[in-house]
């Protein structure tokens, strides 16, 4: 502890922390930097505001979370898969959704360069 009580950071370098366990600690403005989390399980957290740069996230497992305000900005997402998720307001925007395929959605006011989807499908099903 410092002389007015908060806590004193710790630093680790070239640190090897496999099977370790944090519970209840608080790493609000710590920094994780060339550093391997394969494996890691992450549960049970208050993450906002958190921020990912230049990190591989393949093959993730992401169940359960609030990414409400979320910026998604160059990713490569090739093969994700979304399943029962709220994309309510989202906004897609200079992607490539080459081979992308969306069933079983509610398109409630979605569109695509300003034109209703629901429209474009009542067109394409009178054919």
């Amino acid at each position: 502890m410092t002389q007015d009580g908060t806590p004193k950071p710790v630093h680790f370098e070239n640190a090897f922390l496999q099977g370790s366990t944090f519970t209840k600690v608080s790493l609000a403005q710590a920094r994780i930097s060339d550093s391997h989390l394969m494996g890691a399980m992450v549960q049970d957290v208050n993450a906002s505001g958190i921020a990912f740069d230049d990190v591989n996230l393949s093959m993730a497992d992401i169940a359960n979370v609030n990414m409400s305000l979320a910026k998604v900005r160059n990713a490569n997402m090739t093969g994700v898969t979304v399943e029962d998720a709220n994309m309510t307001g989202v906004a897609l925007r200079q992607v490539n959704l080459t081979g992308a395929q969306i069933s079983e959605a509610d398109m409630t006011g979605m569109t695509i360069e300003g034109i209703l989807v629901t429209d474009l499908l009542a067109k394409w099903n009178s054919a």
